[in-house]
């Protein structure tokens, strides 16, 4: 895969990484990846056969029947998934090492797929997740780690509950964010960290179209590199 264009996006959750991954692939053209989507389909469909994501053995009986198919299913539930699931249930299953080898290998496949036949950068690709950059991508042509204050994310997450009706106070909700970072950054598989050669992009105070712009001039320097 040395020949694909690939952008790594990593960071905590709530940064923005969703939607600065999507934005700066409609902006480049490149195909973009959601690893989120992954991990909560797979919690949704472990959900729907009703079983705990927090039962490690019957996740991994039940991997073997998350096939495309099932996952584009369940992928396609977004509000469901969003709602239902939260991400507790992703968190959970993200952190078995046999889900994250078989989810490491789809997205590499994925990627492979992306790409044009001529490997021109329009064939690129941008992967969003937790460990991108540093685990499944180690390679990328940019690595962006997004980040901002705890309570930055705490007051976006809150508005956007708010925007879908939902009312949880902002203690609550930055309490989450504490206790979220801190399964993150100390799991044994897939951690939260910043890679040795990522760029930090710190959104806190700044606006989506800045967070963009400062992005997009990371690509572009790189794809003039690269030549």
């Amino acid at each position: 895969m040395k020949n694909n264009f690939i952008v790594a996006i990593d960071g905590p959750a709530g940064a923005g990484k969703s939607t600065l991954a999507r934005k700066l692939a409609e902006k480049s053209g490149f195909a973009y990846l959601n690893t989120g989507q992954l991990y909560r389909s797979l919690a949704l469909f472990v959900s729907d056969n009703g079983q705990s994501c927090d039962d490690e053995a019957e996740v991994e009986n039940l991997l073997p029947q998350f096939t495309l198919e099932r996952m584009n299913r369940c992928m396609a539930r977004q509000d469901e998934i969003t709602n239902e699931i939260m991400g507790r249930g992703a968190s959970c299953v993200s952190r078995f090492p046999f889900v994250r080898e078989k989810f490491d290998k789809m997205q590499k496949e994925f990627v492979a797929a992306a790409v044009l036949p001529d490997n021109s950068p329009a064939g690129g690709v941008i992967v969003e997740g937790r460990d991108t950059g540093t685990k499944v991508f180690p390679n990328a042509d940019v690595k962006i780690f997004l980040t901002a204050s705890q309570e930055s994310r705490a007051k976006r997450r809150q508005l956007e509950l708010e925007s879908k009706g939902m009312s949880h106070s902002f203690e609550e909700i930055l309490e989450t964010v504490r206790t979220r970072d801190e399964s993150d950054i100390n799991r044994k598989f897939g951690a939260l960290r910043i890679p040795e050669d990522g760029t930090v992009i710190d959104s806190t105070g700044m606006t989506m179209d800045q967070v963009i712009d400062a992005a997009s001039r990371l690509v572009q320097d790189a794809m003039a590199a690269r030549g």
